[in-house]
């Protein structure tokens, strides 16, 4: 597999997009961010020769994980075992970073991302200090139990990690919630920032309005879900209405990104269970 890494700047940030090469682009891509000595999740293990003779230019005195996923942890352990680098995360992820490789990993996550190597982690606080900053870390659930985002406010700039990734929201993963992810974007619009880095889309500005623009499509999409519950309409034929069929990401994910969870998540959180 052809490993592509990609380096750009925005202001006092360094952004790693990194990936499987295919027709010259990156296909599931992933970011890492460096600020004033702290790197920002770790990328993929499969990136990991062609990442770790990059760092090395890079003064990399901490490592925070937004959360668990593979494509976020894949080189703690290196980073860790080299530089003697502490890193951390919320509470509740920290046991899936500790024993990553006793994780369940489907096929596509281990052919794109592969399958990381534990690293020891340290318990976040509210507030992460570097040499020049202070980062507000604010817990985020929803795509994983401890997803945090971090906020810094003399630059105006969050990292996301995987709570935006685009201004819709039409599949779900096996574990994901609906709701508790719905609460998050809305949380942090109570923040002042003018630059959003996503871990899936990378520099994102003027980022406010699409992330209205999410918040009200997600809205619009429990509020349809839960009128056609109401009518007596099955998850199968909520999905057909709505969403449509199955795509893609669906067959080639072995059906971890699904449509149906969507439906379903939104009708469990609600109480509403329609088979």
């Amino acid at each position: 597999m052809i490993i592509m890494v990609i380096i750009t700047q925005k202001g006092e940030v360094t952004v790693f997009k990194m990936g499987p090469q295919a027709f010259g682009k990156i296909l599931y891509p992933v970011h890492a961010f460096f600020i004033d000595g702290l790197l920002i999740d770790t990328g993929s293990r499969t990136a990991h020769r062609h990442i770790k003779n990059i760092w090395k230019n890079y003064s990399i005195h901490a490592i925070i994980n937004t959360h668990w996923h593979e494509d976020h942890i894949g080189n703690n352990n290196y980073l860790q075992n080299t530089r003697n680098l502490p890193i951390y995360a919320h509470e509740a992820d920290i046991p899936m970073i500790t024993n990553a490789k006793d994780q369940k990993y489907w096929l596509y996550e281990r052919l794109s991302w592969g399958i990381p190597k534990g690293s020891r982690v340290l318990p976040l606080s509210s507030k992460f200090q570097t040499d020049n900053y202070t980062f507000e870390i604010i817990h985020t659930p929803g795509h994983t139990p401890g997803h945090i985002c971090l906020y810094e406010p003399e630059n105006k700039i969050l990292f996301s990690g995987d709570l935006f990734f685009g201004t819709r929201i039409t599949y779900l993963r096996n574990f994901e919630t609906f709701g508790e992810q719905l609460d998050a974007l809305k949380k942090i619009l109570n923040y002042d920032f003018t630059t959003l880095f996503c871990s899936f889309r990378g520099i994102i500005d003027d980022p406010k309005p699409k992330i209205r623009k999410k918040i009200a499509f997600m809205e619009n999409l429990r509020q349809k879900v839960l009128v056609l519950a109401e009518q007596g309409f099955s998850e199968k034929k909520i999905q057909k209405e709505i969403l449509g069929r199955e795509n893609y990401m669906y067959y080639m994910s072995s059906g971890d990104f699904s449509k149906r969870h969507v439906i379903s998540r939104i009708l469990h959180e609600n109480s509403l269970n329609k088979h």
